[in-house]
């Protein structure tokens, strides 16, 4: 009976030390766990879902990550209490697609679409105000519409290098305007037009002189003009030859009675020979042809007087001479 009592103590004292153990690993475990959560965090590789919303405090949606109809991702950005929509990036079945709102209520908003193929304004009922795109026949379009959505202008690029015009005007429909294949230029308006030659060199152009009037110039391979057609310092026409210098040679004028002067001329610009109208004033009395020297001064003239003859004079340097008259 003691032997017993003394197994049972033995016992009790070995379960005594195995409690104070097994508590003293639960304890150091436990103190392990909570130090290395504190010092490691779970990151997660993969989050897989349907659908995620960012919400407000009231749950409505600010951001949205989900799919649409189309099959593709969808990424939504709203803003309000009513979590009006103002971004949307999607993946449609012709590429990706930006949608751009200003938000508000219904009837009240309007947007814009940008995708792959075209670009697009809508008013706030939701009907069409503009689209820039890809059109029907391949080439580059623009559609205008009116307040209500009806198409009013159509701009776009056919093949074969043409373009295609139609406009509309309130319930009329639209009318076509298209260019005939090689078909002439009906019209050019441009302020000036350049001829170019070898190595871009301008030998011709048409547009506006020092007096304000048209002009058409036409110059050498070197660069000079060797003729000018346009107006005169008085408004009238005048046709201009040069050398390859760009020297006027020769002038061929109107006058002021509708009349027209030629003149002739030699080294520096200066006249050597002169056809022109005579005249008293107003009154044309007929032509005269004057011949100058090297220095520009006048020294023979056959003219018409006032009387209708015909009469010559010789002339000097300074001007001094006779001028011979029938009897």
């Amino acid at each position: 009976m003691k032997d017993v009592e003394q197994r049972l103590q033995a016992l009790e004292a070995q379960v005594r030390r195995w409690r104070r153990t097994t508590l003293g690993l639960a304890a150091f475990g436990l103190a392990a766990l909570v130090l290395g959560a504190a010092q490691t965090q779970d990151t997660t590789d993969v989050l897989r879902t349907r659908r995620l919303e960012v919400l407000r405090p009231d749950g409505q949606p600010l951001i949205v990550l989900a799919g649409n109809d189309a099959g593709g991702g969808l990424v939504e950005l709203r803003r309000g209490e009513a979590a009006e929509l103002v971004l949307a990036l999607s993946a449609e079945s012709k590429g990706g697609m930006v949608r751009l709102g200003t938000g508000g209520p219904a009837g009240q908003r309007s947007y814009g679409e940008l995708g792959p193929t075209h670009w697009r304004v809508h008013g706030k009922a939701d009907q069409m105000l503009w689209d820039l795109g890809l059109g029907p026949r391949g080439g580059g379009a623009l559609r205008l519409c009116d307040p209500d959505g009806e198409t009013v202008c159509e701009i776009g690029a056919e093949a074969l290098l043409t373009g295609r015009l139609a406009l509309a005007t309130g319930s009329t429909e639209l009318e076509a305007i298209e260019p005939v294949k090689d078909a002439p230029l009906e019209q050019l308006r441009v302020r000036s037009l350049q001829l170019v030659g070898e190595g871009d060199t301008v030998i011709g152009s048409l547009g506006k002189n020092e007096s304000g009037g048209g002009s058409l110039e036409l110059r050498a391979k070197e660069g000079g003009a060797v003729l000018r057609l346009g107006q005169g310092p008085a408004g009238h026409g005048r046709l201009e030859l040069r050398d390859r210098a760009g020297e006027l040679a020769g002038e061929f004028s109107a006058t002021a009675l509708g009349e027209g002067a030629l003149t002739l001329f030699g080294r520096k610009e200066r006249p050597l020979m002169r056809l022109q109208p005579k005249s008293e004033g107003q009154l044309p009395l007929g032509g005269e042809f004057a011949i100058f020297n090297y220095s520009g001064d006048q020294v023979i003239r056959l003219g018409v007087d006032t009387a209708g003859a015909g009469e010559v004079g010789v002339f000097d340097r300074q001007g001094e001479g006779r001028i011979v008259v029938p009897r």
